[in-house]
Formats: C-alpha cells, structure tokens, sequence
C-alpha cells in the first residue's frame, strides 16, 4: 500500500520507506522515524480503536 500510494518519487522508486507501529500512546514498538506519532496522536479529532490502522 505504501509503495502504491508514496508521492514521493523516493518511496516508489528507491523503496526508501520506514513505516513505524507505534503502541497506543504512541510509543515507537518498530520502525524508525517514529518522533511524530504522539504530536499526530494529540492533533487527530478522531477515535482509535484496538485494530485501527492509522495511515499518514
């Protein structure tokens, strides 16, 4: 999904991604780049639900 959406020229041609899965509270489990996760997660007006995937 990453490499089929990307706009960035980056990700869908160098395959340059690091998608990041953050705990609840927005705590990085895996991944790398994962510092904007609590600003998103204090900026999003929606609910998030255990098996929500957030796609940014």
């Amino acid at each position: 999904m990453l490499l089929r959406t990307a706009l960035s020229a980056g990700i869908r041609e160098q395959h340059d991604e690091f998608p990041p899965i953050a705990d609840p509270d927005g705590k990085m489990v895996v991944g790398q780049f994962g510092l904007s996760v609590p600003d998103f997660l204090a900026n999003f007006d929606g609910t998030i639900d255990e098996g929500d995937i957030l796609l940014t």
